[in-house]
């Protein structure tokens, strides 16, 4: 890591970058990314989604408690709130997925030289982006 200067629209700037990665090394670009893709999203959404899953289905194979007058409506009633917290899980984990989804995306893409921007840019507009 190192203090790198920049202009940008006539201001003088500075960010702490990899220098390997800005001045151009694809292949240790493509491992950064890699590893970051990996470990800032895909094993995060894996853990998520299996730890809520797992959380799904015992909240699902749980019984009512109870029994008598009313427990055909208890059963209802509680087979609906599941219905709305499954819901709620599947919502926060594509929401997850969604917010973090585009970054990663361009970030692996420039990492294996697909889209035609600088890698000098990448690194300095994550940075600024992640600092703001």
């Amino acid at each position: 890591m190192q203090v790198l200067e920049f202009d940008e629209n006539g201001e003088q700037r500075s960010t702490c970058a990899n220098e390997r990665i800005v001045y151009g090394d694809a292949h240790h670009a493509r491992v950064f990314y890699g590893t970051f893709f990996a470990f800032a999203f895909l094993i995060p959404l894996i853990a998520i989604s299996l730890l809520y899953g797992a959380m799904i289905r015992r909240l699902l194979t749980k019984t009512v408690a109870g029994g008598g007058g009313g427990a055909g409506s208890k059963q209802t009633e509680s087979m609906r709130a599941k219905r709305r917290v499954t819901r709620l899980v599947v919502i926060v984990v594509v929401i997850f997925a969604a917010c973090w989804l585009p970054m990663q995306v361009a970030a692996f893409y420039l990492s294996l030289s697909i889209i035609a921007l600088s890698l000098r840019f990448l690194v300095s507009d994550i940075i600024l982006t992640h600092a703001t």
